[in-house]
Protein backbone atom coordinates (compact mmCIF):
# COMPACT_ATOMS: atom_id res chain seq x y z
CA UNK A 1 0.00 0.00 0.00
CA UNK A 2 0.88 3.52 -0.90
CA UNK A 3 -0.02 6.49 0.59
CA UNK A 4 -1.17 7.53 -2.91
CA UNK A 5 -4.09 4.73 -2.95
CA UNK A 6 -5.24 6.22 0.30
CA UNK A 7 -5.57 9.23 -1.68
CA UNK A 8 -7.23 7.42 -4.92
CA UNK A 9 -9.81 5.52 -3.10
CA UNK A 10 -10.85 8.68 -1.10
CA UNK A 11 -11.11 10.73 -4.52
CA UNK A 12 -12.54 7.55 -6.44
CA UNK A 13 -16.80 8.94 -6.53
CA UNK A 14 -19.61 6.85 -8.04
CA UNK A 15 -20.82 6.25 -11.52
CA UNK A 16 -23.28 9.26 -12.47
CA UNK A 17 -27.05 7.79 -10.75
CA UNK A 18 -28.58 8.44 -14.06
CA UNK A 19 -25.98 5.87 -15.99
CA UNK A 20 -26.17 3.27 -13.01
CA UNK A 21 -30.21 2.35 -13.49
CA UNK A 22 -33.19 3.00 -11.90
CA UNK A 23 -32.96 0.55 -9.27
CA UNK A 24 -29.89 1.67 -7.71
CA UNK A 25 -30.08 3.81 -4.56
CA UNK A 26 -28.73 7.68 -5.12
CA UNK A 27 -26.13 7.02 -3.27
CA UNK A 28 -23.32 10.01 -2.19
CA UNK A 29 -19.97 9.16 -1.13
CA UNK A 30 -20.27 10.40 2.66
CA UNK A 31 -17.43 10.95 3.96
CA UNK A 32 -16.17 12.93 0.28
CA UNK A 33 -19.39 14.83 0.68
CA UNK A 34 -18.81 16.17 3.67
CA UNK A 35 -14.98 16.80 2.97
CA UNK A 36 -16.50 19.44 0.36
CA UNK A 37 -19.50 20.91 2.80
CA UNK A 38 -16.39 21.26 5.38
CA UNK A 39 -14.79 23.40 2.36
CA UNK A 40 -18.17 25.24 1.57
CA UNK A 41 -18.45 26.36 5.35
CA UNK A 42 -14.61 27.31 6.09
CA UNK A 43 -15.11 29.67 2.65
CA UNK A 44 -18.38 30.79 4.29
CA UNK A 45 -16.76 31.54 7.37
CA UNK A 46 -14.39 33.87 5.72
CA UNK A 47 -16.58 35.02 3.47
CA UNK A 48 -19.06 36.50 6.06
CA UNK A 49 -15.55 37.87 8.34
CA UNK A 50 -14.54 40.14 5.47
CA UNK A 51 -17.92 41.00 4.44
CA UNK A 52 -18.58 42.96 7.61
CA UNK A 53 -19.40 46.67 7.62
CA UNK A 54 -16.57 47.57 10.01
CA UNK A 55 -14.09 45.63 8.79
CA UNK A 56 -13.98 46.96 4.96
CA UNK A 57 -14.79 50.19 6.48
CA UNK A 58 -11.18 50.08 8.41
CA UNK A 59 -9.84 48.13 5.01
CA UNK A 60 -11.38 51.09 2.43
CA UNK A 61 -9.08 53.37 4.48
CA UNK A 62 -5.94 51.87 3.91
CA UNK A 63 -6.37 50.77 0.44
CA UNK A 64 -8.26 51.40 -2.98
CA UNK A 65 -10.98 49.28 -4.02
CA UNK A 66 -8.85 47.97 -6.71
CA UNK A 67 -6.65 46.49 -4.02
CA UNK A 68 -9.65 45.21 -1.73
CA UNK A 69 -10.28 43.42 -4.81
CA UNK A 70 -7.22 42.23 -5.22
CA UNK A 71 -6.99 40.92 -1.87
CA UNK A 72 -10.34 39.35 -2.01
CA UNK A 73 -9.25 37.26 -4.97
CA UNK A 74 -5.92 35.84 -2.91
CA UNK A 75 -8.42 34.72 -0.16
CA UNK A 76 -9.81 32.88 -2.19
CA UNK A 77 -6.81 31.31 -3.63
CA UNK A 78 -5.10 31.09 -0.19
CA UNK A 79 -7.95 29.34 1.26
CA UNK A 80 -8.35 26.56 -1.24
CA UNK A 81 -5.02 26.06 -1.23
CA UNK A 82 -4.25 25.62 2.26
CA UNK A 83 -7.51 23.55 2.85
CA UNK A 84 -5.82 21.65 0.38
CA UNK A 85 -2.07 21.48 1.57
CA UNK A 86 -3.35 20.26 5.38
CA UNK A 87 -5.48 17.44 3.41
CA UNK A 88 -2.59 16.51 1.69
CA UNK A 89 -0.39 16.60 5.01
CA UNK A 90 -3.60 14.68 6.71
CA UNK A 91 -2.93 11.99 4.29
CA UNK A 92 0.94 11.76 5.05
CA UNK A 93 0.68 11.95 8.68
CA UNK A 94 -1.95 9.10 8.86
CA UNK A 95 -0.06 7.11 6.14
CA UNK A 96 3.17 7.23 8.53
CA UNK A 97 1.21 6.13 11.29
CA UNK A 98 -0.32 3.28 9.52
CA UNK A 99 3.05 2.30 8.41
CA UNK A 100 2.21 3.40 4.86
CA UNK A 101 4.97 3.34 2.20
CA UNK A 102 5.36 7.11 0.48
CA UNK A 103 4.55 6.79 -2.78
CA UNK A 104 1.98 7.61 -5.19
CA UNK A 105 -0.13 4.68 -6.00
CA UNK A 106 -0.48 0.93 -6.65
CA UNK A 107 -2.01 -0.03 -9.41
CA UNK A 108 -2.81 -4.01 -8.67
CA UNK A 109 -4.19 -2.83 -5.01
CA UNK A 110 -6.51 -0.35 -6.96
CA UNK A 111 -8.19 -2.65 -9.25
CA UNK A 112 -8.55 -5.34 -7.21
CA UNK A 113 -9.46 -3.69 -3.92
CA UNK A 114 -11.53 -0.31 -5.43
CA UNK A 115 -12.22 -0.93 -8.51
CA UNK A 116 -10.15 1.74 -10.24
CA UNK A 117 -8.12 0.64 -13.24
CA UNK A 118 -5.38 3.36 -13.42
CA UNK A 119 -3.44 1.30 -15.81
CA UNK A 120 -2.66 4.00 -17.88
CA UNK A 121 -2.02 6.78 -15.35
CA UNK A 122 1.69 7.89 -14.62
CA UNK A 123 2.46 9.62 -11.50
CA UNK A 124 2.33 13.18 -13.60
CA UNK A 125 -1.34 12.30 -14.65
CA UNK A 126 -1.83 11.17 -10.97
CA UNK A 127 -0.61 14.49 -9.69
CA UNK A 128 -2.91 16.31 -12.25
CA UNK A 129 -6.26 14.85 -10.99
CA UNK A 130 -5.68 14.45 -7.12
CA UNK A 131 -3.80 18.12 -6.83
CA UNK A 132 -3.83 20.12 -9.76
CA UNK A 133 -7.66 19.96 -10.79
CA UNK A 134 -9.14 19.78 -6.97
CA UNK A 135 -7.35 23.10 -6.69
CA UNK A 136 -8.83 25.27 -9.35
CA UNK A 137 -12.20 23.01 -8.75
CA UNK A 138 -12.91 24.25 -5.66
CA UNK A 139 -11.20 27.69 -6.34
CA UNK A 140 -13.64 27.90 -9.08
CA UNK A 141 -16.61 27.20 -6.48
CA UNK A 142 -15.38 29.33 -3.77
CA UNK A 143 -15.63 32.31 -6.35
CA UNK A 144 -19.20 31.13 -7.09
CA UNK A 145 -20.32 30.93 -3.23
CA UNK A 146 -18.57 34.21 -2.72
CA UNK A 147 -20.95 36.01 -5.59
CA UNK A 148 -24.29 34.57 -3.83
CA UNK A 149 -22.81 35.17 -0.44
CA UNK A 150 -22.38 38.64 -1.47
CA UNK A 151 -25.70 38.87 -3.12
CA UNK A 152 -27.53 36.94 -0.77
CA UNK A 153 -26.26 35.64 2.60
CA UNK A 154 -23.40 33.44 3.65
CA UNK A 155 -26.19 30.71 4.21
CA UNK A 156 -26.95 31.09 0.49
CA UNK A 157 -23.61 30.48 -1.05
CA UNK A 158 -23.19 27.42 1.11
CA UNK A 159 -26.62 25.94 -0.36
CA UNK A 160 -26.10 26.92 -3.23
CA UNK A 161 -22.75 25.17 -3.08
CA UNK A 162 -23.80 22.05 -2.16
CA UNK A 163 -26.78 21.88 -4.66
CA UNK A 164 -23.77 21.77 -7.45
CA UNK A 165 -21.56 19.13 -5.65
CA UNK A 166 -24.98 17.09 -5.60
CA UNK A 167 -26.14 17.82 -8.80
CA UNK A 168 -22.37 16.75 -10.20
CA UNK A 169 -23.03 13.20 -8.59
CA UNK A 170 -26.39 12.60 -10.31
CA UNK A 171 -25.13 13.95 -14.13
CA UNK A 172 -22.09 13.62 -15.85
CA UNK A 173 -21.69 16.98 -17.03
CA UNK A 174 -18.75 19.57 -18.01
CA UNK A 175 -20.55 22.13 -16.53
CA UNK A 176 -20.76 20.34 -13.14
CA UNK A 177 -17.53 20.85 -12.32
CA UNK A 178 -17.10 18.60 -9.44
CA UNK A 179 -17.46 15.46 -11.72
CA UNK A 180 -13.85 16.49 -12.12
CA UNK A 181 -13.12 15.48 -8.63
CA UNK A 182 -14.58 12.18 -8.80
CA UNK A 183 -11.88 9.89 -10.40
CA UNK A 184 -14.10 7.15 -11.35
CA UNK A 185 -15.17 9.60 -13.97
CA UNK A 186 -11.98 10.25 -15.78
CA UNK A 187 -11.10 10.23 -19.67
CA UNK A 188 -9.58 6.81 -19.44
CA UNK A 189 -11.32 4.93 -16.69
CA UNK A 190 -14.74 6.02 -18.18
CA UNK A 191 -15.99 6.21 -21.53
CA UNK A 192 -16.15 9.53 -22.52
CA UNK A 193 -14.98 10.59 -19.08
CA UNK A 194 -13.92 14.49 -17.79
CA UNK A 195 -11.11 15.39 -20.15
CA UNK A 196 -8.75 17.02 -17.10
CA UNK A 197 -7.73 20.30 -19.36
CA UNK A 198 -11.44 20.85 -20.67
CA UNK A 199 -11.77 20.98 -17.09
CA UNK A 200 -9.51 23.12 -15.87
CA UNK A 201 -10.43 25.82 -19.21
CA UNK A 202 -13.95 25.72 -17.75
CA UNK A 203 -13.23 26.65 -13.99
CA UNK A 204 -10.59 28.84 -15.20
CA UNK A 205 -13.48 30.81 -17.15
CA UNK A 206 -15.90 30.86 -14.14
CA UNK A 207 -12.81 32.34 -11.83
CA UNK A 208 -12.63 34.85 -14.22
CA UNK A 209 -16.30 35.42 -14.82
CA UNK A 210 -16.91 35.60 -11.15
CA UNK A 211 -13.55 37.73 -10.25
CA UNK A 212 -14.64 40.53 -12.56
CA UNK A 213 -18.16 40.17 -11.28
CA UNK A 214 -16.84 40.86 -8.12
CA UNK A 215 -14.70 43.81 -9.27
CA UNK A 216 -18.18 45.55 -10.47
CA UNK A 217 -19.79 45.21 -7.43
CA UNK A 218 -16.67 46.49 -4.81
CA UNK A 219 -17.41 49.27 -7.16
CA UNK A 220 -20.50 50.03 -7.24
CA UNK A 221 -20.94 49.18 -3.50
CA UNK A 222 -21.14 51.89 -0.69
CA UNK A 223 -18.93 51.27 1.95
CA UNK A 224 -19.77 54.17 4.15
Amino acid sequence: MFIGDYIAHFCKGTIPYIMSGSQEPFNIPAIWSLYYIYFFAVIGHSISQIARKYELQITLRCMSRVKWWKYQNLMLWMETAGFLLVTCLSFVLYGIWTGTKLGMFHKNVLLECGGIDLAEYQAGNFLMITIVIPLFVMTAAAYIQYIVSIKGNALIGILISVVILVSSVFHKNPLLIFNALMLIRQDGIMKNGMNPFMEIGICMAIIMVMSLTMKKMIEKKDFM
